[in-house]
């Protein structure tokens, strides 16, 4: 693998500025999205719900993902004050670099996050599931904060050649590497896969089994960030699905 000619991520976090045009696009994204969940408990998962339900719940949401996201990235742009660890180990050398993997990684992860709206049932699971999500990302700041961890230096050297490399680089554009452990990918792949199980048991499943291969693949995390990642998101589902009733 050949390092990039430039690469725009810093050591000093990823970038998060709201910009205007950002904005209007998550506004567009809010209104746009509001109507395929709509669409999606509608014919497919029969939700009471009606477009306004999904209106404010999307949009909850949104505010959610821009505001909540802000205290995590806080801690990655703060978290270089205690030693910042590597958990790679022997077997991490087995597994190949296969960029086209980041279309599972990226897209079909988002779509599958996306897929839990369509499938509330009221307004009260709605607001309590996006709860449970602020939890589960309150204790990654933590972790991002107190045990900072990273991948190997090699993992983000790679020719930009094609769609899939390009798409990588991106992602990594607004990613920090000092924030590996455990994998938020896995952590919230495995939740949101436990909590469609019910209602989507097929797509689910097969959805939590191979978030932490495309983690893998496109090099993003280890072994041990993966299976923290898994055994956090399993965690906190059984808190929240005992306290919450979700």
């Amino acid at each position: 693998m050949i390092a990039p000619d430039k690469h725009l991520q810093t050591d000093h976090g990823p970038i998060t500025a709201v910009t205007p045009r950002l904005m209007g696009f998550i506004i567009g994204s809010v209104l746009s999205l509001s109507v395929v969940y709509y669409g999606i408990g509608r014919c497919i998962t029969r939700s009471p719900l009606n477009y306004l339900d999904y209106l404010v719940l999307t949009s909850v949401l949104a505010l959610v993902i821009t505001g909540g996201y802000q205290v995590f990235f806080w801690a990655q742009r703060n978290n270089y004050y205690l030693p910042t660890r590597c958990l790679h180990c022997r077997f991490d050398d087995y597994i190949p670099f296969r960029p086209s993997w980041v279309w599972p990684y990226s897209v079909v992860y988002m779509m599958m996050l996306g897929a839990v709206l369509g499938t509330i049932r009221s307004l009260q699971e709605g607001l309590y599931v996006m709860f449970s999500g602020i939890l589960l990302l309150a204790v990654h700041s933590g972790f991002a904060m107190l045990f900072p961890c990273t991948v190997p230096k090699r993992y983000r050297q790679y020719t930009i050649e094609g769609p899939s490399t390009q798409l990588l680089y991106l992602i990594q554009r607004f990613d920090n590497k000092h924030s590996a452990f455990p994998s938020m990918h896995c952590s919230l792949g495995t939740f949101v896969g436990l909590l469609l199980y019910s209602r989507m048991p097929l797509p689910s499943a097969v959805f939590i089994a191979l978030t932490p291969v495309a983690c893998l693949l496109v090099k993003q995390h280890q072994i041990g960030d993966t299976v923290g990642g898994i055994l956090l998101g399993g965690a906190m589902y059984c808190v929240v699905h005992a306290t919450l009733g979700v």
